[in-house]
């Protein structure tokens, strides 16, 4: 287990590096400005807010991105404890090549959980690479894979399995302010521990974002799952979330907050029924 710890620990410094290697930073003026001059950078960095809340909410934007949520649930099905989770999930974009000619984003998601009877560490890694082909006037689609590691600390933090197949992306900007899309990936288990259940997952995560300059609301960041084994159904989550982009200190952060409550579930495993979720993302523009 401590070697697996290592290892993953390896892997979040790797990709909190290949996040910073692609930023670039911009060192604020401390000289005197003119009134003028002021007005016309508050302006500009009101505009640069204004594009960055757009591409905050796309999941194929070329936004290099750091981001951390934390989910509090109170209620937690089948249990009288409640859960929380901690997620580590850059974003990396990478510019077209001579050998890639698209633009490709990759996202690494490191889950930390705490669950009901004191089983807590590390989750599955998942991995999602989409190659997205030039923006169009409508919005964006792009097509890639997913991937998921069996990383977790305990039994019951993960699958136990390695899995992998497709994901697809698509945001359309035909109605002015909003941010309409999704995303939805189909895994199956292909090795992996001989004594775990086969793995069929399809996710759907949902976009639906009203843009109000630096400000946004929409349904939240959370995924529904259906389960093709043992015909379980869905886990169908719902939500509301408000955020907002600010600056400080020349850098630019994505903060929100969302309620979420659970409108079905699928399977006999605790889930939350309700609770809270907390984002704060580092977004480093070029």
């Amino acid at each position: 287990m401590k070697q697996k710890a290592e290892r993953c620990g390896c892997a979040i410094l790797l990709a909190i590096s290949c996040v910073l290697s692609g930023s670039v930073s911009a060192s604020p003026d401390n000289g005197a400005s003119s009134p003028v001059a002021a007005s016309a950078q508050a302006g500009t960095a009101a505009r640069q807010s204004e594009s960055l809340t757009a591409q905050a909410g796309d999941p194929t934007a070329p936004l290099v991105q750091m981001q951390f949520t934390y989910l509090y649930s109170s209620v937690v099905s089948d249990s009288s404890d409640d859960a929380e989770q901690l997620l580590l999930e850059p974003v990396i974009p990478l510019p077209p090549n001579s050998v890639i000619p698209l633009t490709q984003i990759i996202r690494p998601s490191v889950p930390f959980l705490r669950f009901p009877g004191g089983k807590s560490g590390l989750g599955d890694v998942d991995i999602q690479h989409v190659f997205i082909p030039e923006h169009e006037g409508w919005g964006t689609a792009g097509l890639g894979y997913t991937l998921t590691l069996p990383t977790a600390d305990h039994r019951d933090l993960g699958a136990g399995k390695y899995q992998f197949g497709p994901a697809a992306t698509l945001i359309y900007y035909g109605f002015e302010n909003w941010q309409l899309g999704g995303t939805i990936t189909q895994s199956w288990s292909f090795a992996g521990n001989s004594d775990r259940d086969d793995v069929s997952d399809f996710t759907f995560q949902p976009i639906v974002n009203y843009l109000m300059g630096p400000w946004y609301i929409g349904i939240g960041d959370f995924t529904w799952d259906y389960n093709w084994k043992g015909d379980q159904g869905w886990t169908i989550p719902l939500g509301f979330q408000v955020g907002r982009i600010t600056q400080l200190r020349g850098h630019h952060f994505n903060l929100s907050a969302e309620v979420l409550w659970m409108a079905t579930r699928n399977g006999d495993a605790p889930a939350p029924e309700r609770g809270v979720k907390l984002g704060f993302v580092w977004l480093l523009p070029e």
